[in-house]
């Protein structure tokens, strides 16, 4: 799939290495953290709610400010401080059991964003500069393919990652999680730098800013619709079918195999479909499966459906991230990523918080509100996309 890498071929293999080994960590780190809340510490629905909606709510900020400054000051330089952010929530999962620091170590590492790990895995603030570099690395007319690549492995190693959720211990777990992070922050430090800068005295000015306004409106239906539900889902399994924390690192891990699998294909659909058609598609199937979930008796079937909607959901992110790289100028890539991140981490902090309570009460409302959200993110991609895809390179 690298092809015609060139020059950047070592560039490209790093930034990918980097996004496995992180992936990994998330892999058992976005199941484990709500399974010990749930289970060790005995939290509620509504104070797990609390947890993630303040780790959604940083979120935004943390991909404000990495986004706007690694196009200034380097997106190498941001991008080691980005997962360097990772460790310490690690260590301060180690440390302590407390609430407030627990829910610390989620805002800078991330837990339980609406999302999953396939995109870009826990502490999705390292997006903008991964994503940047990738661009930058990738000859115009194969964005897709390699985006495809690093989503790909990216999501084999978090599915992998999942199933270490069969060991009991938290402990444990927490501190296999700070070893791998630590090695994907190392990894980064041989990756060259990017070249491409923008003077500090504009970090605030987009040339591209139209095209970014409209991936910001998709980004926030989107926010909103997965982050009533998404960041719930291992304890849902856990609460419904009462099942075991390994079978839910289980299903969630091989739900994130089918999906990073179902990438590969991403590249030849985009050319036979078209972006928004291809979107259209997967995401709208996918929304009726969401709908369902919380009818479906049994896990077997509960499961699959998971599977389903998990892969087609994600299926379009790798032409997603190539249209919206090549619709902006080099130089805002990472300003670019990083409000298209907050755009859709914004609406899903609250989204989060608000589904707490209404899981408290309806065990059917989160998902029955998220369908229509979901839908009208399809229309607003045909409405703002269908013309624009005509003259981007994939």
């Amino acid at each position: 799939m690298i092809g015609r890498a060139g020059g950047s071929r070592r560039d490209v293999l790093l930034i990918v290495f980097s996004r496995v080994f992180r992936n990994f960590a998330a892999g058992f780190l976005n199941v484990a953290v709500g399974l010990y809340m749930y289970t060790e510490l005995h939290y509620s629905f509504p104070l797990i709610g609390s947890v993630f909606g303040a780790a959604s709510l940083a979120a935004p900020f943390l991909n404000l400010v990495f986004g706007l400054t690694s196009d200034v000051y380097g997106r190498k330089k941001m991008l080691v401080i980005g997962n360097s952010l990772l460790v310490f929530s690690t260590i301060m999962l180690l440390l302590s059991s407390s609430y407030y620091l627990i829910v610390l170590a989620s805002m800078l590492g991330s837990f339980g964003l609406a999302g999953g790990t396939v995109g870009g895995g826990v502490g999705g603030y390292v997006a903008p500069m991964q994503n940047a570099l990738l661009a930058e690395k990738a000859p115009p007319g194969e964005r897709t393919r390699y985006f495809s690549l690093a989503s790909v492995a990216g999501g084999v190693s978090s599915s992998v990652g999942a199933f270490l959720t069969n060991i009991p211990d938290y402990r444990t777990l927490f501190l296999i999680g700070l070893v791998i992070s630590a090695l994907a922050t190392v990894i980064v430090l041989f990756i060259s730098e990017s070249q491409s800068r923008k003077p500090a005295r504009e970090v605030f000015r987009f040339r591209s800013g139209r095209n970014i306004a409209k991936f910001s409106v998709t980004g926030a239906l989107n926010g909103l619709g997965q982050g009533l539900v998404t960041p719930y889902f291992s304890v849902l399994f856990k609460s419904n079918y009462h099942i075991s924390n390994g079978l839910i690192g289980d299903i969630m891990g091989a739900a994130t195999l089918v999906t990073a699998f179902s990438l590969y294909f991403t590249p030849y659909l985009t050319k036979k479909l078209g972006f928004v058609n291809l979107i259209s598609v997967t995401r709208g199937v996918s929304t009726v499966l969401l709908g369902l979930f919380p009818f479906i008796p049994g896990i077997v079937l509960a499961s699959a459906d998971y599977f389903c909607f998990t892969a087609l959901r994600m299926l379009s992110l790798p032409a997603q991230q190539s249209l919206m790289m090549g619709m902006v100028t080099e130089n805002e890539r990472g300003s670019a990523t990083s409000v298209n991140q907050a755009s859709r981490l914004l609406p899903s902090s609250a989204a989060t918080f608000i589904a707490g309570y209404l899981f408290a009460d309806s065990y059917e409302l989160p998902f029955l509100v998220s369908v229509p959200v979901n839908l009208f993110n399809i229309v607003f991609y045909n409405l703002f996309f269908r013309k624009d895809e005509r003259k981007v390179e994939f």
